[in-house]
């Protein structure tokens, strides 16, 4: 221990230990006396970054854990022969969801959509038109389709981090299949699926 002269805020002389030291705006008399103390602080904050980053993954797995483990499931489901039934309503949502969003992005570019169809072996298309449209237009809603599976399902992610949020996300869900079913899908395959999912 070494002992240190040093000016509180005060201008009061004291004469302390490196351990012991208060007062505010410490002005040292001695040579390097604040430097142990400012190590110290140094490594006390690394240890608590490092215990705060370590504590983040435990508070995230424990508040993720039903999200990591229908991954899990979901991931085994998709390779084995049976699985594929059991997430077929997922595939004809992915479909739906996917689609969509080409015929969101073509009216956000000033088109319409045409018609909407979900077959049964998963795949889909969207008609649509943009009068006068131009090649990025055409683009951007070609590229929609991906992209905007991935925006809606960060959505419905954000949806569940609330008590209330499952609830409105599902009925949005809902509300939205069914506009989709009344407006745009014409074939009968696409309707009973949609209404019944």
């Amino acid at each position: 221990m070494q002992n240190i002269n040093y000016r509180n805020g005060n201008d009061d002389d004291v004469n302390n230990t490196n351990n012991n030291r208060t007062g505010v705006g410490c002005e040292l008399v001695g040579p390097d006396a604040c430097g142990n103390d400012m190590r110290e602080e140094k490594l006390l904050e690394a240890q608590k970054r490092d215990d705060e980053g370590r504590n983040f993954v435990t508070r995230f797995i424990q508040r993720e854990k039903f999200l990591l483990i229908a991954s899990v499931v979901f991931i085994i489901l998709l390779n084995l022969e049976t699985g594929r039934f059991v997430l077929y309503p997922f595939e004809l949502f992915t479909t739906w969801v996917h689609e969509m969003s080409h015929g969101t992005a073509a009216m956000l570019m000033g088109g319409k959509i045409a018609d909407l169809v979900v077959n049964k072996n998963g795949s889909g298309y969207c008609s649509y038109s943009i009068s006068g449209g131009k090649d990025w237009q055409f683009a951007f809603v070609a590229s929609a389709g991906y992209t905007g599976a991935a925006f809606w399902g960060c959505i419905l992610l954000l949806f569940r981090r609330t008590t209330l949020g499952p609830t409105i996300g599902t009925i949005g869900a809902g509300a939205a299949m069914i506009l989709s079913v009344i407006l745009y899908i014409r074939d009968e395959f696409g309707v009973i699926v949609l209404v019944s999912e």
